[in-house]
């Protein structure tokens, strides 16, 4: 600073808030934590909640009355924001983690504030919540969504207004198609036969019910078949259900993909 070494004190006080937010993110476990949660963690985002779009005012106001979160940390929120992240290319689990409404990086599916609240309210926050098994291959129908929304008795009224169950049923198709667009887009890439990775390279394997072994490269699973020497040539991509994984044999990493055979 000015030539003469000077730490930029304002500026080492913001990187050391941030810091602490990020402590905040680890998976560590500390009673403070669980404190700072009444605050920044009470939306249905949880602690992810300091890195999406809902304002710093929202996640630091006052709680019943005089209970206020100490500045500190309202300071440190602020400072984390105004950092203005770039989102780096993600995993499909990561695609599967986003937020659907509050994304700092897309803007939310553009439906009524009512039947985004109602959405929410049933749980469906982040882009997986939108999909009827773990890998993101089959977003849920409006069938199931009428039988899910069924159990509720009151589901035509939701803070104190009627909602018209036909339109609310089809802003379900402007949800998924605004996942599939704008956050999520690893539908649209076709996963076919991938290219092997290096002999020796690990892979996820876990076994069927009925004997047969899948693979997983990024996440995506694929079928798998092993020759004498126990080496795994990769083959089409799966469509997997629960139950056709058996929980009994635990997951292994095999030795790797069969090499490409020299001509």
């Amino acid at each position: 600073m000015l030539g003469v070494g000077l730490l930029d004190w304002e500026s080492h006080v913001k990187a050391m808030q941030v810091k602490w937010l990020l402590k905040y993110l680890d998976a560590s476990t500390s009673t403070w934590k669980l404190v700072l949660d009444c605050w920044l963690a009470r939306t249905s985002l949880g602690r992810a909640a300091i890195l999406s779009s809902i304002p710093a005012k929202v996640l630091t106001k006052s709680m019943r009355g005089n209970i206020a979160l100490p500045q500190f940390w309202s300071q440190a929120l602020e400072a984390l924001h105004a950092l203005a992240l770039t989102q780096t290319s993600l995993s499909r689990d990561g695609m599967l983690s986003q937020p659907i409404w509050d994304n700092r990086h897309h803007p939310p599916p553009k439906i009524p504030p009512l039947l985004r609240d109602r959405w929410e309210s049933l749980e469906v926050t982040v882009v997986h919540n939108t999909f009827s098994d773990r890998n993101g291959a089959r977003h849920y129908t409006k069938d199931e969504n009428q039988a899910y929304i069924d159990t509720d008795l009151d589901h035509h009224y939701f803070q104190n207004k009627r909602i018209n169950n036909e339109r609310f049923l089809d802003s379900w198709d402007i949800i998924t198609q605004h996942c599939d667009t704008n956050i999520a887009p690893f539908q649209s890439i076709k996963h076919n036969k991938p290219s092997p990775p290096a002999r020796g390279s690990p892979a996820h394997v876990q076994i069927t019910t009925d004997g047969e072994y899948i693979i997983y490269i990024d996440d995506l699973p694929f079928k798998a078949t092993q020759n004498t020497l126990g080496e795994l040539t990769v083959g089409e991509a799966l469509v997997l259900t629960p139950d056709n994984i058996d929980p009994s044999p635990p997951t292994r990493w095999g030795k790797g993909y069969k090499g490409p055979r020299r001509e």
